[in-house]
């Protein structure tokens, strides 16, 4: 789930996710032993419902080995017929009675819960494949046109799928066409590397601004991928100096100052673009101004900064000085539940309501004005494309999700996994003044740039 932060609503609100979050273990990939305790592990630090649903979710159905998994399966038969041997007796006795609904399942693979677990290699290998250069796709037959692609790399592609015609915008006779540009960063501490990118923007230079959140910074980098500096602490004007510490969502003003959410804190700073303080507001609590593990930051063309209050389930607007203006999404047929990212366009607000696995629309004063989204699982960060589309980032889908602007799906775009032009958690996304769109592949550790075509 985004940030990890879904198990804590079932454990403490105080309890802070760093590198080992709680209810998450970590095991070698060759012993199915400490497969099946951490498995069991992971039941018992979570409710019963969160469990189930979970379950749920591993009811997918995927390629090059991944699980295929029956929908009927419950919480209780995972933990207790995941080991090896009690696989191999479900594979033979349904190959007795003719049923194959068990002959792919691959044992690794159970563990892949988005995020809930604290993954190492090798089982998921979150290493990146740098060859992505240049994959234009004509989406609505799926072909797939590549130039100057290395031919040994066999994930180069960047699949996309398509919803039918009839949701084509009115007066269009195209869907989008996407071409991947870049795909940078690997799981590391050092410079260009990443443990967990979470949000991302553009600074009016053109250049990214993503925070790191395990390794507490923010990487400022070109559309290339290079280096340009990094910010591991802020301070005031009189020199005194605060460590980041576990900065989330992230956006930028047009003069370049840098809001960002410090969840660990549970506080909001806004800073210069050298990373001197000009505001710092919020401290834990429920009342207006507070917050319980605030997620993701946008600031809209009023200058307002908007903030996913994520475990209070609402959104809190300020203004460009960090007063309190209002809040919403508390209550009422709107009630949101785990939003994790914000962005106000056009007279409206769309939330990501990350529990509820929708996007709800709401107006100029909070008030619901509806839902769209049908098909999310964990719907995270999202944009406006040059007042076109509207970009969703479907995290548990492992997905970028393209709407029109009444809420009409036009397509997909990425599939599961570490390859080049997959996603593994698609967790924040940005676009530039000219076009071009950043994503941060969250769980392989990694950005990935696009820009539309048509």
């Amino acid at each position: 789930m985004p940030n990890n932060l879904k198990v804590l609503n079932s454990i403490h609100e105080n309890m802070l996710q760093r590198s080992i979050p709680p209810g998450s273990l970590q095991f070698s990939s060759t012993n199915p032993a400490e497969y099946l305790a951490a498995v069991n592990g992971f039941q018992e630090s979570c409710t019963s419902g969160f469990s189930e649903k979970m379950a749920k979710r591993l009811t997918t159905q995927r390629q090059n080995g991944v699980l295929k998994m029956r929908a009927a399966m419950c919480t209780n038969e995972i933990v207790n017929h995941f080991p090896e041997v009690a696989v191999c007796e479900r594979q033979e006795k349904a190959a007795r009675n003719g049923n194959n609904s068990w002959k792919d399942i691959d044992i690794n693979s159970c563990l892949r819960i988005q995020s809930n677990l604290t993954q190492t290699p090798p089982l998921l290998g979150l290493k990146n494949h740098l060859n992505t250069q240049h994959g234009i796709f004509e989406m609505h037959n799926i072909t797939i046109v590549r130039d100057s692609c290395d031919a040994s790399d066999t994930g180069t592609e960047w699949p996309q799928s398509v919803a039918n015609s009839k949701t084509l915008p009115h007066g269009s006779d195209k869907l989008p066409l996407f071409k991947l540009l870049h795909s940078f960063g690997q799981k590391g501490e050092g410079f260009g590397e990443f443990d967990e990118p979470v949000g991302v923007t553009f600074n009016p230079e053109g250049e990214i601004i993503v925070a790191d959140y395990n390794n507490d910074r923010l990487q400022v980098l070109s559309i290339e991928g290079e280096i340009i500096r990094v910010h591991d602490h802020y301070s005031r004007e009189s020199g005194k100096q605060f460590a980041f510490i576990s900065p989330g969502g992230i956006a930028c003003d047009p003069s370049g100052n840098m809001t960002v959410v410090e969840k660990a804190r549970n506080r909001v700073v806004v800073l210069s673009p050298s990373g001197t303080i000009l505001h710092a507001f919020g401290r834990h609590g429920k009342e207006q101004g507070r917050f319980r593990g605030p997620h993701g930051v946008s600031v809209d063309a009023r200058d307002r900064i908007i903030i996913t209050d994520t475990m209070n389930s609402r959104v809190q607007v300020f203004d460009h000085e960090a007063n309190f203006l209002f809040l919403f999404g508390n209550k009422g047929p709107g009630k949101l539940n785990y939003p994790c990212y914000a962005i106000f366009h056009a007279g409206r607000f769309y939330v990501a309501d990350t529990d509820n696995d929708c996007v709800k629309v709401f107006d100029t004063r909070g008030t619901f004005v509806r839902t769209f989204g049908d098909g999310f699982s964990a719907p995270s960060g999202i944009a406006v494309y040059k007042n076109k589309y509207l970009l969703v980032c479907d995290y548990s889908n492992d997905c970028v999700k393209v709407f029109s602007f009444d809420g009409r799906l036009l397509n997909s775009i990425g599939t599961s996994e570490e390859g080049s032009g997959q996603l593994f958690g698609p967790e924040a996304i940005a676009v530039s003044p000219e076009g071009k769109i950043v994503v941060t592949d969250k769980l392989n550790c990694r950005l990935q740039i696009l820009e539309l075509v048509n």
